[in-house]
């Protein structure tokens, strides 16, 4: 009753307006009335014809209503006037259809297309078992013949789940998520939000459940978790409060490592760490089972004897989906391990100090840095680290030169930025020590682990067990100096003979240093080899980490007086100037000729036909061969005589494009040839893919069915 109100109420609008319900129970009700005439038809059409003895196809209301009475008992009187009512469509509201009369056939023929038009489909589980061989041979060209197993294309169902109503639809309340996010390869935005919704859930009703002293003692033994076994561990305790100790200290990637010794510094060949929850295996720390004593202090507003009852919300249970999207949301690392002190930090977060800046920025965006990544050799508090300055520079010179043999831009020279992602295989933003180790076997760099200890030392002066970007572009060094030696020495001036003046502070300290040693030896009274202007910043110097300027080539300046330093500009202006025509020189000199455009003397060779190296050398012979020597008839056929070369040449041509059409059209036929074979291949890909998925549809309903 309560439904008919909600459905057909003249208060309540579902669906639309109101006449739409009504309009949906006269359907309901045709349905019905026709279906009990279509089902007795044969009892209906006789009666007709026992009332219609001469055939004259019209009877009266009496008769029609004699006749649908005979084929359906207990018809209303109401059903009856429905029907004949219906046969006068048109006619005007009130007018008398007592005294007229129908065609009964017509009636007959309205019954039989009504019930056509509204018949169900025929469920798909009711079809032939030629039509099923049909689909089946239509698909052979994917699935060879062979039906494969159903795949219904989603998890199973629990069928402990609630079906709940939200926002007019009925919904299952499911109890756990069926894959974790970070096994998702791409995160859509409607799976990110109904996760973060998960996971709001979480983040009300968890610190009202579980005190920020009792989770901080069942992780007092870790820095970080793994996500499953956090999982688990807070489903456990929200479950049987009280029931399990803290979880065992988890080993290090490198500790089956600290008992080798000797050149070799440690073993990078680690044992893959398995997370696994402290109650799964229980032969592992036992004394921790029992639970611990705590005080008031620790969990304010309860009694002693009240441990065994939390106090649960009113209007939220947490399930173990939402718990597992609320981890899912936590910034991990590398492992997917979440920090504990963050990880109690954002549980406990007061909710005036939370923003929206922490949701977008959650452990979903995957563009975010995440933690660093576990430790693969001890810190220098408990195993000194294995320091070598000038090995860890040999093997950053040995990796930046095998790096710039496989690049192809910018000359195969790397930012330090650029070279730090080469580096970075996974894309955690940090490198760890084998992150390192695989880029030197990518790059093909010999290496010993001291010598990736020695540079890893070098770069992590932290010790923090990885190194970020900043890190590295602050301490990779190569002989041209790191990233903030190039920006601590600006270019200052260009000298015109060669070379380039610095700048800045380190600069500036180098210059003082070099002054203060010329005036203690000056002030000695010895003589020093080296020419005017040497020291200091204007003369040609020896880089610190470079080589020196002076050691160069340089080149020809005929403008002698061009010498000195200035702007970069001048200088280029200054070099580019020589070789340009002067106005005076078109009326004091002569042309320049082909083999006068150069001032270099070791390149004649390749310009003038006179020398013996040059390309377009002629011996005497053929410089001084007669024409009557060449083309006599006695004479030996030449090739190099113009007329028997563009004979040659011509003959070489047509044969060239002889065959480039012959190529081209064995080529053409050959690319016709494979494209219809693919077409055929697409047409029967599709024609079979269609006939699957009606095969697999099929298949589900009559699951669904069964």
């Amino acid at each position: 009753e309560e439904f008919a109100d909600l459905i057909y109420g003249s208060q309540v609008h579902v669906g639309g307006p109101e006449y739409e319900a009504q309009e949906r129970h006269v359907h309901h009700v045709t349905n019905v009335l026709v279906d009990r005439l279509v089902s007795n038809g044969q009892v209906l059409g006789k009666a007709f014809c026992e009332m219609d003895p001469e055939r004259r196809y019209l009877v009266s209301k009496a008769q029609f209503a004699n006749a649908v009475g005979t084929a359906c008992n207990h018809i209303s009187k109401q059903a009856v006037e429905f029907l004949w009512s219906a046969q006068f469509e048109g006619e005007p509201k009130g007018a008398n259809l007592d005294d007229k009369c129908i065609d009964w056939r017509s009636f007959m023929s309205q019954l039989a297309h009504y019930n056509h038009a509204n018949r169900p489909p025929t469920p798909c589980t009711l079809q032939g078992r030629k039509r099923q061989y049909d689909l089946l041979q239509r698909s052979a060209a994917i699935t060879g013949g062979y039906l494969p197993d159903v795949d219904l294309h989603r998890p199973d169902q629990d069928p402990d789940e609630r079906i709940i109503l939200k926002c007019d639809k009925l919904c299952h309340r499911i109890s756990d998520l069926p894959n974790m996010p970070r096994e998702a390869a791409f995160l859509t935005e409607p799976y990110v939000e109904d996760i973060r919704a998960f996971a709001l859930r979480c983040e009300k009703a968890l610190p009202q459940q579980l005190s920020k002293a009792r989770l901080r003692s069942l992780l007092r033994d870790r820095k970080v978790v793994h996500q499953d076994e956090l999982v688990d561990l807070l489903c456990s305790e929200l479950d049987a409060p009280m029931a399990q100790g803290p979880l065992p200290p988890k080993e290090p990637l490198y500790a089956s490592a600290l008992g080798h010794g000797g050149a070799e510094v440690m073993s990078l060949e680690a044992k893959a760490q398995q997370p696994a929850s402290a109650l799964d295996n229980p032969g592992v720390n036992q004394k921790h089972r029992e639970p611990p004593k705590e005080t008031e202090e620790q969990r304010p507003g309860m009694q002693p004897g009240e441990w065994g009852i939390y106090a649960k919300p009113v209007c939220l249970q947490l399930k173990r989906a939402d718990i597992k999207a609320y981890v899912s949301c936590q910034r991990t690392n590398r492992d997917d391990e979440v920090d504990v002190e963050k990880f109690l930090e954002n549980v406990y977060m007061p909710e005036d100090q939370r923003k929206v800046i922490h949701v977008v920025n959650d452990g979903l965006n995957r563009h975010i840095r995440g933690h660093r990544p576990p430790r693969e050799r001890p810190s220098n508090d408990e195993l000194p680290r294995h320091v070598n300055y000038w090995e860890a520079r040999y093997m950053m010179e040995l990796l930046a030169d095998n790096m710039a043999t496989v690049e192809n831009s910018n000359g195969g020279k790397l930012k330090p930025s650029k070279m730090f992602k080469r580096l970075d295989g996974d894309g955690d933003g940090y490198i760890s020590l084998s992150d390192l180790k695989s880029a030197c076997a990518r790059y093909k760099v010999p290496h010993s682990s001291a010598d990736l200890h020695a540079m890893f030392s070098q770069l992590d002066k932290a010790d923090n067990g990885s190194i970020d970007i900043g890190e590295f572009t602050r301490q990779f060094e190569l002989h041209q100096g790191n990233l903030i030696d190039a920006m601590s020495r600006p270019i200052k001036a260009v000298h015109h003979e060669g070379g380039v003046q610095y700048g800045g502070p380190v600069q500036d300290a180098l210059d003082a240093c070099e002054r203060q040693v010329a005036a203690e030896h000056s002030a000695g009274g010895r003589a020093t080899s080296a020419p005017p202007g040497s020291s200091g910043s204007g003369g040609l110097r020896v880089g610190t980490t470079g080589s020196a300027s002076s050691s160069q080539r340089l080149p020809i300046i005929t403008d002698m007086t061009a010498l000195g330093h200035g702007r970069v500009s001048d200088v280029i202006r200054a070099r580019c100037s020589q070789w340009k025509a002067h106005k005076s020189e078109f009326y004091t000199a002569p042309a320049k000729t082909r083999f006068g455009m150069t001032v270099h003397p070791d390149t004649r060779h390749v310009t003038e036909s006179c020398m013996p190296l040059s390309s377009s050398f002629m011996s005497d012979a053929d410089r001084f061969k007669t024409t009557n020597a060449s083309a006599c008839i006695f004479a030996t056929p030449d090739h190099q005589m113009p007329q028997a070369a563009d004979s040659l040449k011509h003959h070489a041509r047509n044969e060239f494009k002889v065959e480039r059409i012959r190529h081209r059209q064995r080529e053409f036929t050959e690319r016709c040839w494979a494209a219809n074979a693919a077409a055929q291949d697409f047409d029967d890909q599709k024609i079979a893919r269609k006939a699957l998925t009606q095969i697999n549809y099929e298949r589900r309903c009559r699951m669904s069915c069964g």
